[in-house]
């Protein structure tokens, strides 16, 4: 497998720490996925993970009116 250079390592881990997903830093990058994942992984083992999934329409407030009303 080849390795990509310290400087493409490097802005990898600054994009990742500024927010930038996974996703985005492989697509600016144009490296794999994996390879995004395996520097994270290495680099920025504390560093929390954007919520995945689609956001909730109603919010508890609505859900409790909804039950109320019912």
């Amino acid at each position: 497998m080849k390795k990509i250079s310290q400087d493409k390592e490097n802005s990898a881990v600054n994009l990742l720490q500024a927010g930038y997903s996974v996703t985005d830093v492989s697509k600016r990058l144009s490296v794999s996925l994996g390879t995004v994942s395996n520097i994270r992984t290495k680099h920025l083992p504390t560093l929390q993970r954007q919520p995945a999934g689609r956001p909730r329409i109603l919010s508890t407030r609505n859900k409790n009116e909804i039950k109320r009303k019912l």
